[in-house]
């Protein structure tokens, strides 16, 4: 560079010969300089590649993020649902023992709660000449809503009888 330089102070005459000292001077700061920006551009080159890199990261985890939220919306929406199902059933247990308190019939507040004491035979009707609907186990909690009539059946579910002394008090 400094070749160039003294080549273009010669072809300006002697006047130039104070320009060409004065750049040859700042030629070594021009050159330092420049080496300082390009090694200063290297670093921010790396530090580009490096924010681009945490970027896309950034985007990969707001995008699992949007999913997730999108999966528990859909969720707390079935959620909300299904509260609102329990909230009319509750609503309709109630009128039901409303209308059934008319007619003197008290609907029990909750089921009693049996152990079967052996395997038992649940049946569509209180008879043992009734459809077997079901096999329990001993040991199996069951609810019982009523005692039929005669008073030798249990109402055991929404269709069920399971005969009396098939079942003892349970927890």
């Amino acid at each position: 560079m400094r070749w160039i330089l003294a080549a273009l102070a010669t072809a300006i005459g002697v006047g130039g010969w104070a320009f060409a000292v004065f750049v040859m001077l700042g030629a070594d700061d021009i050159e330092s300089e420049l080496t300082a920006a390009r090694a200063e551009q290297s670093t921010l080159s790396d530090e580009v590649a490096v924010f681009r890199e945490i970027h896309g990261r950034y985007q990969d985890v707001a995008a699992n993020l949007e999913v997730m939220n999108e999966h528990l919306g859909d969720r707390s929406k079935v959620l909300i649902d299904l509260e609102l199902k329990i909230d009319d059933a509750r609503a309709e247990l109630e009128r039901l023992r409303t209308e059934a308190k008319k007619y003197g019939e008290l609907l029990p507040s909750a089921p009693q709660r049996y152990l079967s004491t052996t395997r038992a035979k649940i049946r569509a009707g209180s008879s043992t000449n009734s459809k077997q609907i079901a096999i329990v186990s001993e040991g199996v909690p069951i609810s019982v809503y009523e005692m039929a009539e005669g008073g030798t059946w249990y109402k055991v579910g929404l269709t069920g009888y399971i005969y009396h002394e098939l079942l003892k008090p349970g927890p």
